[in-house]
C-alpha cells in the first residue's frame, strides 16, 4: 500500500507530505483547492504523463516520493518484477519522479534509476486508481474484451498460450508464403516482373566509371567557351615574344658567365624553360585547334545520363544500389523459380496451425464465457449493494465466423459489455443507456470485483460520487468500507457520507502566502473531522445543529463498519 506521499512544486502544491493509512482515505476540500492535483502527483508515481505545465510558476523544477510497503498479497508479483529488472527485493519501496524545466527527467526505485515502462509495470501490481476518464473507457467496446481478460486471468490458460504461440507461427509462414510469391498464378507474375527487372539492369550495362565518366564529359561540355577563352589567352601569353625574351635572357647571361663561372646554370636552366613553354604552347594550341562544340555529343550525353536517372528512379539511388538490388532480385527469382515443393510444405503446415489455432480459440470463447458470466453476478451483487437493484448485465459474444482473416493475437472473440438498470429494460450496448451516476457506481462495482480478483493492495477514486446524492451516495459509502476490509482507498469526495465513512479524513485548503496562492493538506484529527463534515452540512458557518448531526452520522457510519 501507499504509505507516505511528498509533493515538490507540482501546480499549486508548495511542498506537502500526507502519511497515508490503512482502510479508507478521504480528501476533501473546496472545488478548486487542488484535491486532483493530490492524485495526479500519485499518477506520476503510476507512470502518468509528465511535462514542465505541472512545475509550478516560478520553480525550476517538480519532484514526487512515495513509499510503499509490499503486503503478502502481492510480495510474489514484486520478487518476479525484482527478477525481471535485476532489482534487489525489500519489503519497502521508495519511488521518485522529479522533472526539470529544460526537460531532464529521472525515475528512481530505491536509488536505483528505472525507466518509465518499469515504473508502468511496477503499478499494475500495486495501485488501480479510477478517475474520471475510465468512465469513458467503459464506452470503448475495445476495452471489454481486456476487462475480462484480465478478471479471468486468462493468461494463466494453457490454451491461450498455446493459441498465442501457433499465433505467431502463422505470422511467420505468412511472411515466408508471401516472400514465396503467394500461389502459383502470383507467384508467376512476380516471376515475369523480377525477369523484366534483370533484363532492363543487364541490358543498359550499368557501370560507375562510366557514369563518373559522363558526369565529367558533362560538365565540361557545359563550359567549354569558357575553357576555350581561357586557353586562347593563354596561348596568346605564351607567344613568341616570350620565347625570343627567353632566348636573348639566356644569350646575355651565356656571355656573363664567361667571367663568372657559376651563371652557367642559369643559362642551362633556361634552356629548360624555353623547352617545357614550347611544349605547353604546342599542347595548348593544339587543344584550342580540336576543341569543336559538338551538338551531337552533348545529346548523346544526356540521353545515357537521363537513362541513368529513370534507372536510379526505379531501383536505387546509386549505381551500387542499383547492382545490389540486381543480385536480391535475381536471389528471388531463384527461390520462386524453386519454390512449388516449398510453397505446398508451408501450405500444409499452415491448415495443421489454423486447425490448432481454430480448436484454442474455441476453448478461449467457452472459457471467457464462463468468466465472463461470473464477473457479471458480482457485477450486478455489488450494483444492488449501490442501489442499483434490477441491473442486469451480460458480455455479448459476436458470432465470429472461424476463418483466417477473424484471428486476432488475442483469439477470435469481440465482446460487448450490455447493460439494463431497470426491471423488464432490454440489455443495450453500455454507452447508449448509462447515466453519469449509474456509470460511476458500475465502475466501483467492476473495480471491487477485480480488486477481490488481483489482490490489489491500493485503489484511488477520483469524485466516485459524481452525479450522485442521498441514499446512493451513502450505498457507496458502504461499499467503500466494505471494500478497505481488504484494501487501501484513497478517495476524492464531495460526498459527506463517504467522508464520514472514512478511518482517515485529510483536509484540502487553498490558501494566499506571502503574495503567492498555494495548497495544503493537513490530516484531520476526531474534532476537525467533525466540523469538516458539519461544513458539508451546513457551509462554512457551523451551528451546533449541524455539528450534532455531523457526530450521529460519524457514529453511525463507525457502528457499521465495527459490524462487517
Amino acid at each position: 500500500m501507499l504509505e507516505y506521499l511528498s509533493v515538490k512544486n507540482i501546480a499549486l502544491i508548495e511542498n506537502a507530505e500526507i502519511e497515508f493509512e490503512k482502510g479508507l482515505n478521504a480528501l476533501t476540500g473546496e472545488t478548486g483547492a487542488g484535491k486532483s492535483i493530490l492524485l495526479d502527483s500519485i499518477g506520476l508515481l503510476l507512470g502518468n504523463r509528465l511535462d514542465k505545465s505541472l512545475i509550478r510558476k516560478g520553480e525550476a523544477d517538480c519532484k514526487v516520493i512515495g513509499k510503499f510497503t509490499i503486503d503478502k498479497e502481492v510480495e510474489q508479483k514484486f520478487r518476479q518484477f525484482c527478477e525481471k529488472y535485476d532489482i534487489d527485493f525489500c519489503d519497502e519501496v521508495l519511488i521518485s519522479r522529479s522533472y526539470k524545466i529544460d526537460g531532464k527527467s529521472e525515475i528512481r526505485l530505491n536509488g536505483t534509476m528505472i525507466t518509465l515502462s518499469m515504473l508502468k509495470d511496477f503499478a499494475t501490481f500495486m495501485v488501480n486508481s479510477y478517475g474520471q476518464h475510465e468512465s469513458f473507457e467503459l464506452f470503448d467496446t475495445a476495452k471489454h474484451l481486456s476487462i475480462l481478460d484480465n478478471y479471468s486471468k486468462i493468461s494463466q490458460f494453457e490454451p491461450y498460450e498455446k493459441y498465442k504461440s501457433n499465433y505467431e507461427k502463422l505470422l511467420e509462414i505468412n511472411k515466408k508464403l508471401a516472400e514465396l510469391g503467394g500461389d502459383a498464378r502470383e507467384r508467376q507474375n512476380s516471376i515475369d516482373l523480377i525477369k523484366f527487372q534483370i533484363e532492363e539492369i543487364e541490358n543498359f550495362n550499368i557501370s560507375q566509371d562510366e557514369y563518373e565518366t559522363l558526369l565529367d564529359k558533362r560538365k565540361l561540355l557545359l563550359n567549354l567557351g569558357k575553357i576555350i577563352s581561357n586557353t586562347m589567352t593563354a596561348q596568346n601569353l605564351l607567344d613568341e615574344n616570350l620565347v625570343s625574351n627567353i632566348l636573348k635572357a639566356k644569350s646575355l647571361i651565356s656571355q656573363a658567365s664567361v667571367y663568372d663561372e657559376s651563371l652557367a646554370d642559369y643559362s642551362n636552366r633556361l634552356d629548360a624553360v624555353q623547352i617545357e613553354i614550347d611544349d605547353i604552347l604546342d599542347s595548348i594550341k593544339s587543344y584550342n585547334n580540336n576543341s569543336n562544340f559538338d551538338e551531337g555529343e552533348e545529346q548523346q550525353v544526356e540521353d545515357r545520363l537521363s537513362a541513368y536517372n529513370k534507372l536510379f528512379r526505379k531501383y536505387g539511388n546509386t549505381v551500387d544500389d542499383i547492382l545490389n538490388f540486381k543480385d536480391e532480385i535475381s536471389k528471388k527469382l531463384y527461390l520462386l523459380e524453386n519454390a512449388d515443393k516449398e510453397f505446398e510444405t508451408l501450405s500444409t503446415e499452415k491448415q495443421k496451425i489454423l486447425s490448432n489455432l481454430f480448436d484454442y480459440a474455441k476453448q478461449i470463447s467457452d472459457y471467457r464465457k464462463k468468466y465472463g458470466k461470473i464477473l457479471c453476478e458480482n457485477i450486478t451483487s455489488n450494483l444492488k449493494k449501490l442501489n442499483i437493484n434490477n441491473a442486469s448485465l451480460n458480455f455479448n459474444f459476436e458470432n465470429t465466423e472461424f476463418v483466417e482473416k477473424n484471428l486476432t493475437q488475442n483469439g477470435i472473440d469481440r465482446v460487448e459489455l450490455m447493460f439494463s438498470a431497470n426491471l423488464g429494460e432490454e440489455l443495450k450496448p453500455l454507452n447508449k443507456i448509462a447515466s453519469g451516476g449509474e456509470i460511476s457506481r458500475f465502475m466501483l462495482a467492476l473495480k471491487a470485483v477485480i480488486a477481490e480478483s488481483d489482490n490489489m493492495p491500493t485503489m484511488i477514486f477520483d469524485e466516485i460520487d459524481t452525479g450522485i446524492s442521498g441514499t446512493t451516495s451513502e450505498a457507496i459509502a458502504k461499499q467503500m468500507a466494505i471494500i478497505s476490509k481488504n484494501h487501501q482507498i484513497i478517495v476524492v469526495t464531495h460526498s459527506h457520507q463517504i467522508a464520514s465513512m472514512a478511518d482517515e479524513n485529510y483536509l484540502i485548503q487553498k490558501i494566499e502566502e506571502n503574495d503567492r496562492t498555494i495548497t495544503k493538506v493537513k490530516k484531520l484529527n476526531s474534532e476537525e473531522k467533525i466540523n469538516e463534515i458539519a461544513r458539508f452540512l451546513s457551509g462554512e458557518n457551523l451551528t451546533e445543529l449541524s455539528i450534532q448531526n455531523a457526530k450521529h452520522l460519524i457514529e453511525e457510519q463507525d457502528l457499521y463498519k465495527r459490524s462487517l
